[in-house]
């Protein structure tokens, strides 16, 4: 099986990120992973108010915003890790509401500007007219609201940030209840949190296209999460085969 992130963040295309793209590749090559998806933050902020150059028009900031993506691809091509494209997109219309985002190609994003302008429901129906896959990151955090189950292909079960409240147990009812697909992801930011969870797929995605036609065509792919998560009887993780730790895994 190859191990895959499906959620981590580099800077400076993530602000909150304290981690480089080339330093990542390296953490994640150093745990074995056969790839990662750069989720970064795509949102109204970054590329209307962070810019340092105001005068940069929006391919200009598109390009800067990939650039992180495009030096990780790089490096992994030359040690042996698959980089693919992925989003973390925030819409004006939901507050602080986060999205992941597989499936398309740096052309989608200059042919599909400004997509933080865009509802759930347009988005949605963007993603399913290319092939994408469009799901909700941590919905049940603190701060944040599940949309409804309709606009999305899936949603984040477990989500590794450590210091976001994310009510797992919820996100987790809420999927079942709807028979969305489901995402699990580091929301790597540091160094130190390399690795909390992956994706098990059967074989390398080699593409962001090809990830998100495999999370579609098997719904019983499997989850590594870390071991106390998958031991704590007040979650559902323990009792569900798809989820398993970091320890069985290995095995």
């Amino acid at each position: 099986m190859y191990k895959y992130e499906m959620h981590c963040h580099t800077n400076p295309a993530s602000l909150c990120s304290q981690v480089a793209p080339c330093e990542l590749v390296a953490a994640y090559k150093q745990k074995g992973y056969s790839g990662v998806v750069i989720t970064n933050h795509y949102m109204a902020d970054w590329f209307e108010i962070y810019r340092k150059d105001k005068d940069r028009d929006f391919e200009e900031s598109l390009n800067a915003w990939l650039s992180d993506y495009r030096i990780a691809k790089k490096e992994g091509d030359t040690c042996g890790l698959d980089v693919l494209l992925g989003a973390e997109l925030r819409f004006r219309s939901t507050g602080a509401n986060d999205y992941l985002f597989y499936g398309f190609d740096e052309d989608f994003l200059f042919a599909n500007p400004k997509l933080y302008d865009l509802t759930p429901k347009e988005m949605h129906r963007l993603a399913r007219e290319n092939g994408c896959y469009f799901g909700q990151a941590h919905p049940c955090r603190e701060g944040c609201y599940p949309v409804e189950a309709e606009y999305l292909d899936g949603m984040e079960v477990y989500n590794g940030h450590p210091s976001a409240a994310n009510h797992m147990d919820k996100t987790y009812d809420i999927v079942k209840k709807n028979n969305l697909l489901t995402t699990c992801g580091t929301d790597f930011h540091e160094l130190k949190n390399a690795g909390k969870a992956a994706v098990l797929l059967p074989e390398r995605a080699g593409s962001s296209k090809r990830f998100a036609d495999m999370l579609f065509c098997d719904r019983q792919l499997k989850f590594i999460i870390p071991d106390d998560v998958k031991n704590d009887r007040s979650l559902p993780f323990w009792s569900d085969d798809r989820y398993i730790s970091a320890l069985q895994a290995e095995e």
